[in-house]
């Protein structure tokens, strides 16, 4: 009898311990506020984005950007490394800007900067470069505009 008790009393426990949860519980499913705002991380102070007014300056990078002319300069050094690296011509300024970034920070030795504007530039319809075509990356990105 006693076992049955003790039983007894501890089901009863699970079971309104259970309830209790499920009544507190978050339900995504249930969110009618109509509100898409993604949800934030607890790990993530909540801040309010506001946007700029139309009027307001952009912040300057400081990374250059190479103009109409050194655009042209630039994709044409691409190409003559390998003529898929400048097929998609808003992606290679991109990259282009990235390893310019890059070189800026790394003083003397090109051979690291080169090895990771190989990884930039490689994967899709350009085949996986060599340490040696992404020093001439970095070397067109100097010459053409990154100075």
């Amino acid at each position: 009898m006693r076992r049955n008790t003790v039983v007894g009393i501890v089901a009863a426990g699970v079971l309104a311990g259970g309830g209790a949860l499920f009544l507190f519980q978050d339900d995504d499913a249930k969110d009618t506020s109509g509100d898409a705002k993604p949800k934030h991380s607890a790990g993530a102070p909540r801040t309010e984005q506001k946007d700029a007014p139309a009027d307001a300056p952009q912040a300057e990078s400081a990374v250059p950007s190479p103009d109409p002319a050194q655009t042209a300069d630039l994709l044409r050094r691409l190409r003559a490394i390998h003529p898929a690296l400048a097929a998609d011509e808003a992606k290679a300024v991109s990259r282009a800007r990235n390893v310019c970034d890059d070189a800026q920070w790394t003083e003397g030795d090109d051979t690291a900067v080169g090895a990771r504007a190989a990884q930039r530039f490689s994967g899709g319809d350009v085949p996986t470069l060599g340490p040696e075509q992404g020093v001439r990356i970095v070397t067109a990105v100097r010459e053409s505009f990154c100075s």
